[in-house]
């Protein structure tokens, strides 16, 4: 297992990523988590992540940005920010954890992207409605005004004329 610290919710303002301090901004909230290093691929991982800040995969993507160590200067460790967008970047991103066991904690920043454009609810909405439609207008016959409930009427084999 993996400790990290996820940062997420507001912009970034320490946009230098070489000074040494964690994500910083506006709004900033941290969460730790832990991760298994099974996980191969960008969409595992994000999955992991989506689930653990109960974000809604159907409506929202994330963007991950991975505070890599890069050297150390007399007990100081330098960092560079890695943006994480291909399954390679995760790998790379384990290999560095496991190169840098003397990092005391790793971190992801973590922006959230809606998925849903402009009419897409509309459609949802209008798909749904000609669905249920079509549901209750499979099962219910109207007579003049009055909606009497769907029954079936089972029919043998033997009682349907023609058959011997």
């Amino acid at each position: 297992m993996i400790y990290i610290n996820i940062y997420y919710g507001g912009p970034l303002s320490n946009a230098n990523p070489y000074d040494g301090v964690s994500f910083q901004g506006p709004g900033i909230q941290c969460y730790y988590m832990m991760i298994r290093r099974k996980l191969k691929t960008l969409n595992e991982l994000k999955v992991k992540i989506m689930e653990e800040l109960q974000v809604n995969p159907a409506l929202h993507d994330i963007h991950i940005t991975f505070r890599s160590p890069y050297e150390v200067l007399n007990q100081c460790i330098n960092y560079r920010y890695m943006a994480i967008t291909e399954d390679k970047h995760v790998k790379f991103m384990f290999s560095k954890m496991d190169k840098w066991k003397q990092a005391a904690d790793f971190e992801l920043y973590v922006t959230l992207e809606s998925r849903t454009e402009v009419g897409v609810e509309d459609e949802i909405v209008q798909t749904t409605t000609s669905l249920q439609f079509a549901v209750l207008d499979d099962q219910c016959t109207t007579l003049g005004g009055y909606t009497p409930p769907f029954q079936e009427t089972p029919v043998t084999i033997e009682s349907e004329p023609g058959n011997c």
